[in-house]
């Protein structure tokens, strides 16, 4: 085993500041970050942590090693990642957000250092550097730096790499072992991609491989690497195994769940059948592959109306991510001709870690989020810095520079939005214009600011984009109930119990007339 995938030599200064990329990268995305330190709870944020009652009652703590995430139906298991809320809750409470934004910020930098010393350590210290920059800079991570429960892709990230960059210092002996299984035990405890640690050293281990042949150098393993490395093997695999058994048959959080219960408007694929939920992967790559690239438009949510459940043969997003599956494949055709151990690498793992939330096999919680292709974007910005710096260098330079000064003017911009809740809603419902869950979020803050007249229009707006959906109904009965307008209450009600008839909506309207009598003695 090489430690280095790609042979080089030395780029000037790189022997005396080999920290260099890494810092800057770090630096870059403080800079970027910053404006987000001031900002308040917002969207998932609100559910996670304001209103889990586990996090402010220590004595309750435990339930996070034996309870879901929080109460979806996604069952998600993140037991670490609730457990830094804690740790923070217990040293400022929840009156100061600002320090959890601010723990966000660093660990965000803290990935990016990572991801441009795997570079260096890859190749060299200008691949290094534009890996680092590019991805402190690029707005697909605005969403998981910006929203507090992001933390859970940042964490599994440090994990991921992490490993990676252990599994590069020579020799690897029992010590590293259990370190490289430490890295293991944090990507899998803080998210479920983390599942994924194993097969992506494995994809390592090949691009290792791969570059050690074409260079004529085989990788020899030392006597203590002979001994230690099946450590290593066994200890992912009885992890990974036990972990699998703890969700499956001890705790309540299976893999598979009931897809009734899932929300169509937050997970409008449940109603794919066919041929439809056989494409639809396609269009949700297309849409990813827009992301990555060109992320001129953004939002917090993309569900409902927005994506849909049927495809459109004049939809561009179809054949966008058909070209993104083709592009793949003769890319990875190529780079294992060509003997590109970075490549091939960088390739399979960026299918493996896109494949668990691109909905191809199965449903995983949310349909569509710029926060899921955080870990997915690391090995995506390593394969275009390593073959973007094979241009001549004036080239390079010019490229890259436009890019970064265009990624980052996107990222400050966006991410000044999510420092104030309404204007942020506001701004993805221009977006998306028909994602019912926006135009929810925008009634509920502007009900919470007592702008009730305002909340009565947006929900008469909201109530013409989905119809059908029950709970618009429902809120917007709320909104009348509290401007005294009880017979209107009642027939939103009505509506609401005739689109899902539910025991508490019932109970909502049964409770009408004595509402009526409170107020009218105000």
């Amino acid at each position: 085993m090489s430690a280095h995938i790609a042979h080089h030599a030395p780029v000037r200064g790189e022997r005396q500041r080999p920290w260099l990329p890494a810092a800057l990268a770090a630096l870059l995305a403080v800079a970027l970050y910053a404006v987000t330190i001031g900002a308040n709870y917002i969207f998932d944020d609100v559910g996670i942590l304001l209103n889990d009652p586990r996090l402010t009652e220590p004595a309750l703590w435990g339930e996070y090693w034996t309870q879901g995430y929080h109460d979806g139906v996604d069952n998600l298991y993140r037991p670490l990642t609730s457990m830094t809320y804690a740790l923070q809750w217990s040293l400022h409470g929840l009156e100061h957000p600002w320090a959890f934004h601010l723990v966000n910020v660093l660990l965000h930098a803290a990935v990016c250092a990572a991801v441009a010393e795997l570079a260096r350590r890859l190749s060299d210290a200008r691949v290094a550097l534009l890996a680092g920059l590019l991805f402190a800079a690029h707005p697909i991570h605005v969403e998981v730096v910006a929203m507090i429960v992001g933390r859970a892709e940042m964490l599994c990230a440090l994990g991921t790499i992490g490993g990676m960059l252990l599994m590069l210092r020579r020799p690897i002996g029992i010590g590293r072992v259990f370190a490289i299984t430490g890295c293991f035990l944090l990507a899998l405890l803080t998210k479920e991609q983390g599942m994924l640690f194993p097969l992506l050293l494995g994809f390592f281990a090949i691009g290792l491989w791969i570059n050690a042949r074409r260079a004529g150098r085989p990788i020899t393993l030392t006597p203590l690497e002979r001994r230690s490395l099946p450590w290593l093997v066994l200890l992912l695999c009885w992890i990974l195994a036990a972990y699998v058994y703890l969700r499956e048959h001890v705790l309540p959080l299976k893999f598979w769940w009931d897809r009734t219960f899932l929300d169509w408007t937050i997970n409008p694929m449940i109603h794919a059948e066919g041929l439809d939920r056989a494409m639809m992967p396609l269009v949700l790559l297309g849409r990813y592959t827009q992301l990555l690239v060109a992320p001129w438009r953004m939002s917090i949510d993309y569900g409902g109306s927005v994506i849909g459940w049927s495809v459109r043969s004049d939809d561009p997003y179809l054949y966008l991510g058909a070209g993104a599956v083709v592009a793949w494949f003769i890319a990875t055709i190529i780079a294992w001709r060509l003997r590109d151990g970075i490549a091939v690498f960088a390739l399979l793992a960026l299918a493996a870690t896109y494949g668990i939330v691109g909905n191809i096999v199965t449903l995983i919680g949310t349909n569509f989020g710029e926060r899921l292709m955080y870990i997915p974007s690391i090995f995506f910005i390593l394969l275009v810095s390593w073959w973007l710096m094979r241009l001549p260098r004036r080239a390079v330079v010019v490229i890259a520079s436009i890019v970064l000064l265009l990624a980052s003017v996107r990222t400050v911009s966006y991410a000044a939005r999510w420092t104030d809740r309404l204007a942020l809603y506001e701004y993805s419902l221009e977006q998306q214009p028909r994602s019912i869950r926006i135009h929810m979020l925008v009634i509920s803050e502007l009900q919470s600011r007592g702008r009730l007249e305002e909340a009565e229009q947006s929900a008469a707006r909201a109530r013409e984009v989905e119809p059908q959906y029950w709970s618009i109904w429902v809120q917007s009965a709320l909104i009348a109930m509290e401007l005294g307008k009880f017979d209107e209450a009642e027939a939103f009600l009505t509506r609401a119990m005739e689109l899902s008839p539910q025991p508490g909506i019932a109970a909502m309207r049964e409770d009408i007339p004595q509402r009526r009598a409170e107020r009218e003695e105000k």
